[in-house]
């Protein structure tokens, strides 16, 4: 084999072993970094709508209430209810997920769907209220959905 059939060999290998490199790198940052990051935008997404909408998570609506306070009302359950959906699908996007929870990046899934589960229920806000509910359940709930996400309330 020749100088100019080594230079040649080594070109191609190196481009060769280039493109396997960048294939890899790309392919962990679209299943594993990129979720990741969409899973915590979510997170700190629905720690600050529990936090903002914390004076209405034992509200009722009530037949006299205003057109405007009834809108504020169901915006707040759906703000609550589309981020818990986002927040579900970003975790189950993260490949593999194993890792992210081993690196604690993430919580377990037992965790995460107790989480989940506290969020679709706080969505509903004081609807599901009954008379022997204590007005500190969905306070609590959400404080206790807040320290799985990672956070204080």
């Amino acid at each position: 084999m020749g100088d100019f059939e080594k230079i040649l060999l080594t070109a191609a290998m190196t481009v060769l072993g280039g493109f396997l490199i960048h294939s890899a790198s790309q392919l962990f940052l679209k299943l594993f970094i990129e979720p990741l990051q969409d899973f915590k935008k979510y997170k700190f997404e629905a720690i600050s709508l529990l936090g903002f909408y914390s004076n209405k998570l034992n509200a009722r609506l009530k037949y006299d209430d205003s057109f405007d306070e009834k809108e504020r009302y169901y915006k707040a359950q759906d703000e609550i209810r589309l981020c818990a959906a986002n927040l579900k699908s970003a975790y189950y996007s993260i490949n593999p997920r194993f890792l992210a929870v081993f690196l604690r990046i993430i919580p377990n899934q037992e965790n995460f769907k107790q989480a989940s589960r506290n969020l679709m229920s706080l969505s509903f806000l004081g609807s599901l209220n009954t008379e022997d509910t204590k007005a500190s359940e969905n306070y609590n709930r959400a404080r206790n959905t807040v320290a799985m996400l990672g956070a204080e309330w």
